[in-house]
């Protein structure tokens, strides 16, 4: 059985919900879209591709189209021998979630997971880039999310993500409402006409 697939990546920019719709029109029925790259020899230099965060939002397929291409994997894996076909539940990139899913599925019967340290999966999936932020984080505490995620070249979705898992493993501190405060005193300061604004409901000015 044949099954046809591109890859998507920086050479093609940032796509539209129209163009994935066409895409699956002419007959392809799956995309890998690349989030980055590693290059070879002594350096090993990490790259974020920039149109990654926006190719992966816009491709989001529907939950039943999901379940049918998950439906379809399983068939093929199971024609082609496949003893012990896996399925797990990672629509959440939460340690605690994963866990569940892992001890849920077929893989508690088949391996000692007592033996499996989650947390340190947790800390070992979360290196690289990952560790890279919210090391300068710790260290430049005073940077907002929004320069960190220039200075490193990547989404500020991502940035955010890291740093609060960051701030769960205690590599750095971290917390949303916070940095929007801080964010508001830093836009305040650097207009001189600023003007606070009144809220009525909290009677409070902001």
């Amino acid at each position: 059985m044949e099954i046809k697939g591109i890859d998507i990546s920086e050479w093609q920019g940032n796509l539209s919900l129209d163009d994935f719709k066409k895409i699956k029109e002419a007959g392809i029925e799956f995309v890998i879209i690349r989030c980055g790259y590693t290059t070879y020899g002594k350096s090993k230099l990490k790259y974020v591709d920039d149109y990654f965060e926006n190719n992966y939002k816009t491709s989001k397929i529907s939950l039943e189209e999901q379940q049918k291409i998950d439906k379809l994997k399983q068939e093929l894996a199971l024609k082609n021998g496949i003893t012990y076909y896996v399925q797990l539940d990672c629509r959440y990139s939460d340690k605690e979630w994963i866990k569940k899913s892992i001890e849920n599925s077929i893989l508690a019967d088949l391996f000692d997971l007592s033996k499996v340290d989650f947390n340190e999966c947790d800390l070992f999936a979360t290196k690289n880039l990952a560790k890279m932020v919210c090391d300068y984080r710790h260290d430049n505490p005073e940077v907002l999310d929004v320069d960190i995620a220039k200075h490193f070249n990547i989404g500020i979705n991502a940035t955010r993500t890291y740093l609060l898992k960051g701030d769960k493993l205690g590599w750095c501190k971290y917390n949303r409402q916070d940095e929007r405060k801080r964010k508001a005193k830093n836009s305040i300061h650097k207009r001189n006409d600023a003007k606070p604004i009144y809220c009525i409901e909290l009677d409070k000015f902001y």
